[in-house]
């Protein structure tokens, strides 16, 4: 039969709760660095981007549309059969959708 007694266990019960007191020690000091770390301030500085190139990357790109009314504020509108026209020219029947028959 195996001895039961206090000298065969391969930790003691205050090296356990050692362990377990520094594990848990460790754990608070970790978030709490994280969360040091997640609030702190950025260091680098605001810089206001030059939009002219994006400006005119956008003005090459609908330099070829026709068909539309600018509204302001980024809006625009376009005529129903331009639109399908477009949407026929892009390949939309090779996708299975086709347009309703004429009654």
């Amino acid at each position: 039969m195996p001895e039961t007694g206090k000298s065969s266990y391969l930790f003691s019960e205050q090296q356990i709760r050692l362990g377990f007191t520094l594990a848990t020690t460790g754990m608070v000091v970790v978030l709490v660095v994280l969360l040091l770390l997640a609030s702190a301030r950025p260091q680098g500085r605001f810089r206001v981007l030059d939009g002219s190139a994006f400006q005119q990357q956008l003005t090459n790109a609908t330099a070829d549309l026709d068909g539309y009314q600018l509204l302001g504020g980024g809006r625009a509108r376009i005529d129903i059969d331009r639109a399908m026209e477009l949407l026929a020219e892009r390949g939309l029947g090779a996708a299975g959708i086709t347009a309703p028959e004429a009654p």
